[in-house]
């Protein structure tokens, strides 16, 4: 062994003498390549953790509440599919008896038999199109005469409209689906959740509400061009400022109000988009598998703001990831707030709940 060691050893000198341009290439090669690799190894590496503290961020928080719905009745609006479906599934889990409202009554006994696979738990389904105040005021009275008691109601339902289209009400679409549907909804069941206070009420708003081109004297915006995200951001302004003014009427009543951004979640209230020339399903596939939140996880702050114990001292608050969100100072007028409420009585023909 030693033998073959020193052969090695003077190979290796021999060859260092007759080579020496081969040697100080091996060594010049191998410190640029190390001085090439190193930063782009190095960078590699910040990226992926960059991209995990990212994604981590962008999956939201979960909710940790294991609060108990044993002998409670929850509505879920639009919950055939996405967050509502996740919600209506937690809430079931949970043991709450939930009713499914939504407008594909066949999809949405689907997601009935889904969730009741999952939990064994009580899952109803009704009819409900918002965007048809007849078909809100029908499911209300429906409620009225089935149902004794009505613990939580969450105003998941939404839509992203690409085109401005006008309601049998004569209303903008979106605006209609987004708040108005939901506020007459809320109005009509608000006899229910006093008799089952101690209840909640959950509207999933959005981030959107920022983006907005938000008039009191021209809410369904027939005086200006459609512009899409800002139809849809002052939909969802109204949603937050109609939280904060519910809750003061409610205050006193046991029932409490919160509104939500659930996340940027991959739901189907993008299917509009479709349509438009610069949608790729390919790019959409991507950025919602791998950098935006799944409908499970967008479902977590509604979850939270429905079970959650002792959040009543927040009623009318605004929420993300499971915890008080950052909303615009529009959001927080409460002046506004009454105003909006008044010009949605003149718009429906309705008395909202006084304080």
């Amino acid at each position: 062994m030693s033998s073959l060691v020193e052969k090695v050893r003077e190979d290796w000198q021999e060859f260092k003498r007759e080579e020496p341009v081969a040697i100080w290439t091996t060594y010049v090669t191998v410190v640029v390549l190390v001085w090439l690799l190193a930063p782009t190894a190095l960078y590699l590496a910040l990226t992926g953790v960059l991209y995990l503290a990212w994604r981590r961020w962008m999956i939201g928080a979960r909710c940790r509440s294991v609060a108990s719905l044993e002998g409670k009745t929850a509505v879920v609006t639009g919950a055939n599919a996405g967050i509502g479906r996740e919600v209506a599934l937690e809430l079931s889990r949970r043991g709450a008896r939930v009713i499914i409202a939504s407008r594909d009554v066949s999809k949405s006994r689907l997601a009935a038999a889904g969730i009741r696979s999952e939990t064994g738990g009580e899952v109803i389904v009704k009819q409900l199109d918002l965007a048809s105040l007849a078909s809100v005021r029908q499911f209300a009275a429906e409620i009225e005469s089935t149902e004794q008691k009505v613990h939580i109601l969450v105003n998941n339902a939404g839509m992203l409209m690409t085109e401005r289209r006008k309601t049998e009400d004569g209303h903008e679409m979106m605006f209609q689906v987004n708040f108005l549907g939901p506020l007459l909804l809320t109005h009509l069941l608000t006899k229910r959740l006093e008799e089952s206070a101690p209840s909640r009420i959950v509207n999933v708003s959005s981030m959107g509400h920022w983006f907005t081109d938000f008039d009191l004297s021209d809410l369904d915006g027939e005086r200006r061009p459609f512009e899409v995200w800002r139809r849809y951001g002052t939909s969802k302004l109204c949603q937050i400022l109609w939280t904060r003014e519910l809750a003061r009427r409610l205050r006193q009543r046991s029932v409490s109000v919160f509104s939500l951004h659930p996340g940027v979640v991959n739901t189907e209230i993008s299917r509009e988009q479709r349509d438009r020339w610069w949608y790729s399903a390919t790019l959409h596939g991507i950025l919602f598998s791998y950098v935006f939140r799944s409908a499970k996880m967008g479902a977590q702050t509604a979850v939270y703001c429905a079970v959650e114990p002792g959040l009543e001292h927040e009623s009318g608050g605004y929420f993300a990831d499971c915890a008080p969100g950052w909303s615009s100072a529009q959001a927080k007028d409460d002046k506004l707030a009454a105003r909006l409420c008044e010009e949605a009585e003149r718009m429906l023909d309705i008395k909202l709940v006084s304080a």
